[in-house]
């Protein structure tokens, strides 16, 4: 039987807020049930019989289970000591939940699904059955899917860890994916700066087709597929993820990277396959902000095609589901600030009656969010940018000038540097005309830095 190990605290604890979470019912009422009614036998630390092999039979659940949800709403040490040896040992399902609040910057990237529980800490009524469905969809398609979310695994695949035949059955496929990249470097390995784009894609491919024939790792799949990707291989990557194997092909990660290459490969019929399968992906799942931005960015494509062409219709019908898709997004996930950004950029161009409201109830919760990444100790240069155009929109020129200044020294002479040129170029025609002199010297500031006159294009 398919088991699910849940980290979580015991009894009722406050979280960095000072809100009151009941982590009893959260389990007892909540999360066994629904993964019960999944099928998989649901187990967490105080389910160990006492003594000196608890700890055994601790890091023997957090590396067998096939699936693992830990709860870090209030950062809990135990819980995320035991997240951190899931993430490391186990290539396998981990789902992090959590009731909201500052996450750690380390995680802050990974998908969370997040809860809404009452004033009593408790996760009841219609939260508790939005929760359910969606965990419940998330746990389906993780029984259908071998592929591993831990962040480890995702940047550097290559690494091997050798658990004991009673936590996990060794495969011949370790050894073999060992020797490919000891005698030719892993995926990671950078290439020569003067090997071209199609010589790296021919190579790429033949390391795919090598891994293939002798076993290749679900990882492995996920791996080639994101370095088509990286090469803008849209071709190979759409064929590679056609060609996988169901328990790859039906990963949440290998649907989106489909949906992303179909949708800038751009063919007859491509569109429309992508948008199909996020919206399937959606309706097993209910979806998280990662499938809702894939999905937003489809219409949000769909959408500048149409306005180039002057076809106002099309344009305003794709515009509104841009929004719809992005606006889910990060209502399901209010740390994703590149939905909630997408939002008020998008609602900027949208010219109705309603847009301004929307826009001054919306945009100080993403602002919000982005302070909040900021501050936590990690920013990077983009999310730096970020603040800045945010604040621009706002009206905020201070905090605008201060962002702009905190970018240029991070980001330095570069392409960065002339992407936040372009944005703001592009924003300041969707400002009021009052705004130019605050945008002007916006432009100064980051063309000194990119060595260039500040009206150049």
């Amino acid at each position: 039987m398919r088991t699910c190990y849940v980290a979580l605290p015991w009894g009722v604890r406050l979280d960095q807020e000072g809100r009151r979470l009941d982590f009893e019912y959260l389990y007892s009422k909540v999360l066994k049930p629904a993964i019960e009614d999944a099928g998989l036998e649901c187990r967490r630390l105080e389910d160990f019989a006492p003594g000196t092999s608890w700890q055994r039979s601790l890091f023997t659940a957090i590396l067998s289970s096939d699936l693992m949800i830990a709860d870090i709403s209030t950062q809990n040490p135990n819980v995320m000591y035991e997240l951190g040896i899931r993430h490391a040992l186990k290539r396998g399902r981990t789902l992090m939940i959590s009731a909201g609040g500052h996450l750690p910057s380390n995680i802050g990237q990974i998908q969370a699904l997040f809860y809404r529980p009452d004033d009593d800490g408790r996760l009841t009524g219609a939260a508790a059955e939005e929760f359910r469905a969606r965990l419940l969809g998330i746990v389906q398609v993780s029984g259908r899917s071998t592929i591993s979310d831990s962040p480890l695994y995702e940047f550097f695949p290559e690494i091997d860890v050798s658990l004991p035949p009673e936590l996990e059955v060794q495969t011949a496929w370790r050894s073999r994916a060992r020797k490919r990249q000891a005698g030719v470097g892993g995926l990671g390995t950078s290439p020569p700066a003067s090997v071209s784009r199609e010589a790296m894609v021919t190579q790429t491919r033949q390391r795919e087709e090598e891994a293939r024939s002798t076993g290749a790792d679900p990882i492995e799949f996920l791996g080639y597929l994101r370095r088509y990707r990286d090469l803008s291989a849209w071709d190979e990557l759409i064929r590679l993820a056609d060609e996988a194997p169901p328990s790859v092909a039906q990963s949440p990660e290998v649907r989106r990277l489909l949906a992303l290459a179909l949708n800038r490969r751009g063919g007859s019929g491509d569109h429309d396959r992508a948008i199909a399968l996020m919206e399937q992906l959606i309706a097993e799942t209910g979806g998280d902000a990662e499938t809702f931005g894939v999905l937003g960015r489809i219409y949000k494509d769909r959408y500048e095609a149409a306005r180039s062409t002057g076809d106002g219709v099309r344009a305003a019908e794709s515009l509104d589901r841009a929004l719809q898709c992005y606006r889910a997004g990060f209502e399901i996930n209010p740390k994703d600030i590149y939905t909630g950004f997408n939002v008020v950029s998008l609602l900027l161009q949208r010219q109705d009656g309603s847009m301004q409201g929307d826009l001054d109830a919306f945009l100080p919760r993403i602002r919000r969010a982005v302070r909040e990444k900021i501050e936590s100790g990690r920013p990077d240069a983009r999310d730096v940018a970020m603040n800045m155009q945010l604040a621009a929109m706002a009206g905020d020129w201070h905090e605008a000038e201060a962002s702009a200044r905190e970018f240029v020294g991070q980001a330095g002479p570069g392409w960065l540097v002339e992407a936040a040129r372009r944005d703001l170029r592009e924003l300041e025609t969707r400002l009021p005309e009052a705004s130019r002199a605050h945008m002007a010297s916006l432009q100064s500031m980051l063309a000194d830095a990119a060595g260039a006159e500040a009206g150049d294009a």
